[in-house]
């Protein structure tokens, strides 16, 4: 058990590092570059304010104005040329020597490989003037244009509004990405469970979202499309939250949504329409109503596996939608009762007061247990109950 606890805590703070790693900067923080009229657009590494300098990658200012850059991997030194002019980079000493012979110690730094370089003393070096707007937070190096000249001014803020949302969408993605691999980590070594949410969203969405925030983890909601349609707000904040959505479809009637694999189908694409309309976002989970022993013959499970859809079921069921005001005590009877016969819980609760009242007390009981709570994923394998039929 001691075993499992401290491989459960190293894999939790891996997963803290590698997100903080991405999130250490907010994209309002990132001061962007413009060199005359131009965006500059960061490759590897972004811009960033210390001590009250602006510092820029080495590559990508050499780039912009033009310069030619040489790498020296015996000596460790960087060089950029324009013109006549040259400035000499020691990454060993962290020092610059320009073709004026001026040595200056301590002034530039690496971050993560990159080579930070002081942009004002630099560019001032080539011949360009330098100009901040504080308020846009971007920095200008210019040679050909008047900056101060009003249309330029509204050009240049136009470009850097648009390399902003840009900005934001990849810190985004990268955000997205790290926290993917850090889950997968987890998932080969870690001890996991997933929490699943049907037939929402609803009355009692936001309170179990602020639980989850509480407990800091994330779980899984299987949405019906009218509802998604009727709680916007809700769905995205359960989406920014870093929850995923699965797709519960329409009627949630057996008569109906069962009638054909067709009608199976079209179901499940008006949720995802409408799961799109309100985040932008399409998804490939699904739960079928009522899970999908007995409806899901054959050709329902053809059907929608070639429409690209991962079905998943539940192997711990909280038995909080078997009536109305199921009592927390139960369902909180029901998770402890069922979860050690489990290698990966996939728990299936529902949106109901009662749930809301247990859940607290289950994720302090699983966290003991040395579980790491997860959301599903699109790339996960599912688990459904085909292998039974």
């Amino acid at each position: 058990m001691k075993k499992i606890f401290f491989m459960s805590i190293f894999i939790s703070l891996l997963f803290v590092n590698i997100v903080m790693a991405t999130t250490k900067y907010g994209e309002n923080e990132i001061p962007i570059l413009v060199v005359n009229d131009e965006i500059i657009r960061y490759e590897d590494n972004y811009g960033e304010m210390k001590d009250n300098r602006v510092y820029v990658p080495l590559k990508d200012f050499s780039k912009a104005i033009g310069g030619k850059m040489e790498w020296n991997e015996d000596t460790k030194r960087a060089i950029i040329r324009k013109d006549t002019k040259w400035i000499e980079f020691d990454c060993n000493l962290k020092a610059i020597l320009t073709s004026h012979n001026i040595l200056i110690l301590d002034s530039f730094y690496i971050k993560e490989n990159t080579s930070m370089i002081p942009l004002r003393y630099v560019a001032e070096y080539f011949g360009y003037e330098i100009r901040y707007d504080l308020h846009e937070n971007y920095v200008q190096v210019y040679n050909l244009i008047d900056s101060k000249e009003m249309e330029v001014l509204k050009i240049i803020k136009d470009k850097v509004k648009k390399e902003r949302l840009f900005i934001k969408a990849e810190i985004k993605r990268k955000r997205e990405e790290e926290a993917r691999r850090a889950s997968m980590e987890m998932k080969k070594y870690g001890k996991i469970v997933y929490i699943t949410f049907d037939d929402g969203p609803g009355k009692y969405s936001l309170k179990i979202l602020n639980i989850l925030k509480k407990y800091n983890v994330k779980a899984t909601f299987f949405m019906l499309s009218n509802r998604i349609k009727n709680y916007e707000d809700v769905v995205r904040s359960q989406v920014e939250y870093g929850n995923t959505i699965g797709l519960h479809g329409v009627s949630h009637n057996v008569k109906i949504i069962y009638s054909s694999p067709k009608k199976l189908v079209s179901e499940m694409q008006i949720c995802n329409d409408a799961l799109e309309k309100v985040t932008g976002i399409r998804t490939n989970l699904v739960r079928v109503p009522y899970g999908s022993v007995p409806y899901m013959k054959k050709p329902f499970r053809r059907a929608i596996t070639r429409a690209g859809y991962n079905v998943w079921d539940w192997n711990v069921d909280s038995k909080d939608g078997l009536k109305l005001n199921v009592p927390p005590n139960e369902i909180i009877r029901q998770v402890k009762k069922q979860l050690p016969y489990q290698n990966q819980p996939i728990i299936l609760f529902h949106e109901t007061k009662s749930t809301v009242e247990a859940l607290p007390i289950i994720l302090d009981y699983l966290t003991k247990q040395g579980y790491i709570i997860l959301p599903i994923e699109s790339e996960d394998r599912p688990y459904n109950f085909w292998p039974t039929m």
